[in-house]
């Protein structure tokens, strides 16, 4: 194969070229890379949103979101079924497995849908094909001279429908504002008057709103289409409609423009209300792509409006781009560092080049593939060709050393050879030129390098590609945040395994072709001598010792274990997105106005901060499936200033700081998140703080009160700052309850009575406005202050005039703002904020007790469940329970294959322990937890000393084959090659140190991954230096034995 490779190195070297070219204009000339933030991390979900106008959660429950959570429960494929039922709308969120295509998923729904049977009019609606993550940009729409109607109808009617022309654009949502209404105002009393039912005026506004045709007529041999035209088009209109023969509607009623039903208010910077728009990005987009189309887009009708402002408050393609850039300039800084490393020790010029571009077009060819696979480039992707750069080139440097140590030593023989014996004798026995000679011993040491490091390296890089290959059998939000870093990792690692050979030694044939000029002295460079000389001295003090540091490492053993499980655990470190996303929840029976007030007031506030450039904050909730929140929940998108603009030595954490002690507000309870987070938490578990519980009961009215009582204990815990309990049964109800004696002794029907509800409470639509195309509803109502003498509230029916309280009872009681229901119970959750650097698995343990405590004394079913970050830390170790024996078989495989011996397949299980412990030592100096981040780069290590520890062997094996002393064989083995072992070593640390240190974005995540690896680097390159001489002396004491015996006998 080498003779092959060699032969044909220009056409293998010609085809890298054009591919690393192809790949690097696709990529960043032509800007197809996809890019985002993070991986997708939401479920597999589809949302189904009921509108049930004006009905309380209870009966919106009742009525609709049992009937459809527990229709949905039994399809194919699905992991859970939550709803929320709340007034005048119900949400129902059917989650499936992550191996369910969504279409499919939604597919079923629907067809599960078509067969309920739902009230009269309550047509279930599908959300859109998007997740949490799909709310990438949002904007604020103002001006001076429109009202709030006016921009409701501009956003509505016009930008909303331009912006759901754009690909990849799912869903345009609106938030403040208001729709106006028509409502005509009845006096009870005229109509009692002028004997009208209520049903005569809906009657008569239905049949004086109506646009049809009459056909064509042939007029002058053309057809002449028949248009009837009676649409409402004014309240001068709707005034002029004929009740009966002698009055019209302006005689017992008023007409008015009024604000329609609102379930959301938005404001801009304190400054007042505003109308919002949030752009959801369908699931599996181009994120990056679709929001510049829509910045385009946007710009477009910028430029043609006069009086009107669409101003971004939340755009995700900034955080994109600085995330991106930043994770490609340390990309950029591994690479140099890594060449300088390698040019240093290899002392030349050509070497470098040939792992340059070796490391360039795997990595380049690594992000064509990963790019026209699907995977988007973001923090975990990218972090994976972080981590493997270092490490991916090995190959090519241990082959590339391997060979001008071999080529020297050939070299040297002939050139001697050329001083002592003239041409004329090399013309006579060995018919050939010594230049010729040159060339085959070229060939010849690359035949030989490949020999012996090829297999055993490219088996090494296996196992280093392969030990992280386990973690794609995570499931649930780690699996989804680690699968694109372990795919990009492991096949840039077998892109570097696979082109060590087919790309290293054509570029070797070609770059360092052999001459007398370019051979190297036989004086090694000086760096290298001092590191050998250094490793000589302390390898003769092991060897001395041999006993002692043979058996050291069982003292690893335990030092690894016992500082591994005393380390503080959490889920994930926090990323910083650098855009607050403030979330305080209020008392749940709060009115829309009151809401506004609090919402003004609070981003007055926060924007008096320095750092903060823009501040927009929603009260309830967006027009959107999506969205869940009720008016009592707000919350704020805090765009923060750009980070040299802050304030001197002020932290992210620091600003967060100082907004939340500036916003301590009565009967408010604060909640800080990030908008990706944020989305995700709510859209996925419901739970928006970092640890939640949820309660489940059968029982709704002893679910609230146990968990006011689980909050008041777990209040007397100090690793808390905030304890929230939400508290859904403290709204007041105004209870109308039918009396049927009093109803039948005046004849009169549930449904008459029910009839003055629905239109002059609920505002039930009667009609609509048609005004080209934007769309008023006509609705009926009476004035406040009939409203609010509810008890003499008159009712005209059959011909008699009767107050409300003749045939109902009325009272006031508090009841439910909102009924949750998930999996056939119903579920309250409890918010819990943590204190910093709070150990999760000490906290859970004194929250298990505060809880069974409470729950073994109570009657009734009851039980309960982590959310947020402890449950995926919990899903995580369970899963890793089984990931890592996994990891240990394909690494025991390996590496019996490699050496196809049980003893070095031993020995490299012995010492694993001692390899591992710098990771665990580092995490304990830099004060880090235990996090999924850290064990990622744990496991990374496990394949890096492994690698490590069969380089080391497999020297010493090389060595022994030649030696005639086994010392003398584990001395060349161990330190005459001293210099590929050291390369690899510096060059991963070297390569991962600057991430370590880094500020950029994504740089919280990446630095838990590194500081294991570069520890763990570090104690690998030890043990392989210190540990493996003296232990496969140990392993070889026979033979060592046998040949002292030999030689005492020849002296003897």
């Amino acid at each position: 194969m080498i003779k092959f490779l060699v032969n044909n190195s220009f056409v293998f070297v010609f085809i890298s070229i054009i591919l690393f070219f192809y790949s690097i204009i696709d990529l960043f000339i032509l800007k197809n890379l996809r890019i985002d933030v993070i991986p997708d991390l939401s479920d597999k979900q589809v949302i189904i949103y009921t509108e049930y106008m004006g009905q309380t959660p209870q009966i919106v429950h009742d009525q609709v979101s049992y009937v459809i959570a527990s229709n949905m429960m039994g399809l194919p494929g699905v992991k859970s079924v939550r709803s929320y039922s709340m007034p005048n709308f119900s949400l129902v969120y059917v989650i499936f497995n992550d191996n369910i295509d969504i279409y499919y998923a939604r597919n079923r729904v629907l067809e599960r849908l078509n067969t309920l049977n739902l009230p009269n009019g309550v047509t279930p609606l599908l959300g859109p094909d998007a997740t949490g993550v799909g709310w990438a940009y949002q904007y604020v729409i103002i001006s001076n001279t429109k009202n709030l109607s006016e921009l409701w109808d501009f956003q509505n009617f016009y930008l909303k429908y331009i912006l759901l022309s754009l690909p990849n654009v799912s869903e345009v949502a609106s938030v403040g504002g208001y729709q106006k209404e028509f409502r005509i105002f009845i006096d009870p009393y005229k109509l009692y008057q002028y004997k009208i039912s209520l049903k005569d005026i809906v009657n008569s506004i239905e049949s004086n709103n109506i646009s049809g045709s009459g056909k064509y007529l042939e007029i002058s041999e053309k057809q002449v289409l028949i248009n009837t035209n009676g649409y409402i088009k004014s309240i001068n209109d709707i005034m002029k409609i004929k009740v009966n023969n002698f009055l019209k509607l302006r005689d017992i009623a008023y007409i008015s423009e009024v604000p329609a039903l609102r379930m959301g208010v938005a404001d801009y910077n304190g400054d007042g209300q505003v109308v919002g728009g949030i752009v959801v990005i369908r699931y599996s987009a181009d994120t990056y792509k679709t929001l510049e189309l829509i910045k385009q887009k946007i710009n477009e009708i910028s430029q043609k409006l006069k009086d009107i402002q669409i101003i971004p408050v939340y755009d995700r393609s900034i955080l994109i781009e600085e995330t991106i850039k930043g994770l490609f300039k340390d990309i950029i800084k591994e690479m140099i560092i890594t060449i300088i490393v390698v040019s240093i020790f290899l002392y030349s010029l050509r070497g470098s080049l040939i792992i340059l571009y070796f490391m360039l077009f795997s990595t380049v060819i690594g992000l064509y593939i990963f790019n026209f696979s699907g995977i988007n480039s973001n923090i975990m992707s990218l972090g994976g060709v972080m981590l493997a750069i270092g490490t991916m080139i090995d190959a090519g440097i241990v082959i590339t050393e391997n060979y001008y140590r071999n080529k020297n030593n050939y070299l040297l023989i002939n050139t001697y050879l050329t001083k002592i014996y003239p041409q004329f004798i090399y013309n006579i026995f060995l018919k050939t030129d010594y230049k010729k000679i040159n060339s085959s011993l070229n060939l010849l040491a690359l035949d030989v390098s490949f020999k012996e490091v090829g297999i055993p390296i490219f088996n090494a890089l296996l196992i280093v590609a392969l030990s992280f290959l386990p973690f794609m059998f995570l499931h649930g939000q780690t699996g989804k945040l680690f699968s694109p870093l372990v795919i990009t990792k492991t096949l840039l690692m077998l892109i570097g395994a696979l082109f060590s050979i087919f790309l290293v030694i054509p570029l070797i044939k070609i770059i360092s072709p052999i001459t007398n000029k370019f051979i190297l002295k036989i004086k090694e460079e000086l760096i290298n001598i001092i590191f050998e000389k250094i490793y000589e001295i302390i390898f003769k003090i092991v060897m001395k010792l041999w006993v002692v540091f043979a058996v050291i490492p069982i003292l690893a053993w335990f030092l690894f274990f016992n500082y591994i499980s005393s380390l503080k655990t959490e889920f994930m470190p926090y990323l910083r997105e650098y855009t607050l996303m403030y979330m305080p929840t209020t008392i749940p029976s709060i009115s829309i106005d009151t809401a506004y007030k609090i919402l003004q007031y609070q981003d007055k506030i926060i924007k008096s901060v320095y750092e903060v450039d823009k501040v927009f904050g929603k009260a309830g909730r967006a027009n959107s499936a999506t969205d869940p929140a009720p008016l009592s929940m707000i919350e704020t998108i805090i765009t923060l200033k750009p980070k040299d603009q802050w304030r001197k030595n002020l932290t992210y954490e620091d600003i967060i700081n100082e907004l939340d002690s500036k916003l301590q507000i009565p009967g408010v309870v604060n909640g800080w998140t990030q908008p990706i987070k944020g989305r995700i938490d709510m859209v996925t578990t419901g739970i928006r703080t970092p640890l939640g519980i949820k309660i489940y009961s059968d029982n709704l009215d002893n679910l609230f009160n146990m968990s006011i009582k689980i909050e008041n204990n777990l209040k007397k815990l100090d690793e808390f700052i905030t304890v929230y309990a939400e508290k859904s049964a403290i709204h007041p109800y105004l209870v109308i309850n039918y009396n049927r004696d009093k109803l039948f002794q005046y004849n009169l029907n549930i449904n008459d009575i029910q009839e003055y509800f629905d239109y002059l409470f609920l505002n039930k639509p009667v009609s609509t406005v048609i005004d080209g195309i934007k769309r008023y509803n006509i609705s009926l109502s009476v004035d406040e202050n009939y409203k609010n003498n509810l008890l003499n509230f008159p009712l005209y029916i059959n011909n008699e005039i009767i107050r409300l309280s003749d045939v109902c009872d009325i009272k006031f009681q508090e009841s439910f703002s909102e009924i949750k229901f998930e999996n056939g119970f119903f579920v309250n959750y409890i918010y819990l904020v943590p204190k910093k650097g709070v150990d999760l698995n000490l906290l859970i343990k004194k929250i298990d007790k505060v809880l069974n405590d409470l729950l073994t004394k109570e009657n009734g079913t009851y039980f309960y469940e982590y959310s947020g970050d402890f449950k995926y830390w919990l899903d995580t170790i369970n899963s890793l329970k089984l990931v890592l024996p996994l990891v240990f078989i394909i690494i025991v495989l390996l590496v019996y294959i490699t050496f196809n011996d049980i003893k070095d397949v031993l020995l490299v299980f012995y010492l694993l322990p001692c390899s591992l412990i710098g990771s665990v030592i580092i995490m304990k100096l830099l004060n880090y937890n235990l996090s999924v981040a850290s064990i990622a780069g744990i496991v990374a290590t496990l394949g890096i000393s492994v690698e490590m520890l069969i380089i080391m062997i497999l020297y010493i094996k090389n060595s022994l084959k030649y030696a005639k002393d086994i010392k003398q064989g584990i001395f060349e083995g161990a330190v005459k090659r001293v210099r590929p072992k050291l390369m690899t070593a510096i060059v991963i640390i070297a390569s991962l140190t600057p991430i370590l240190y880094s500020q950029e974005m994504g740089s919280e995540v990446l630095s838990k991954i590194v500081a294991p690896m570069i520890g763990g680097t570090i104690s690998s390159f030890i043990t392989a230096l210190i540990f493996i001489p003296p232990i496969y002396l140990l392993l070889n004491i026979k033979k060592t034995l046998k040949i002292s015996q030999k030689k005492l006998l020849k002296i003897s």
